[in-house]
């Protein structure tokens, strides 16, 4: 997660990739989620054993921050011009 957040970008980490031993079993994928200023406003992570995890696993975290980020554009959008009303 949190190397997905610094570096901005969607991450892909799996067995001894961790940094803990203890999560070696486990295959993570995040992809940082912006608002619509370009700020971090969280993560979207999927886990799962490292032996199902599957080729799909980071595009479907790509796929779901984009829909998000989408949202969070639309409700920003119509909060404005709600203002204007």
């Amino acid at each position: 997660l949190s190397l997905a957040a610094i570096s901005g970008q969607a991450v892909k980490t799996m067995a001894d990739q961790h940094f803990k031993q203890v999560l070696w079993n486990w295959a993570f994928c995040a992809t940082p989620l912006f608002d619509s200023k370009g700020r971090l406003t969280g993560t979207i992570a999927l886990a799962c054993p490292v032996e199902q995890t599957t080729a799909a696993d980071l595009p479907l975290t790509l796929a779901i921050a984009r829909e998000v980020g989408n949202l969070l554009l639309t409700d920003s959008l119509l909060a404005e011009t709600n203002r204007h009303l």
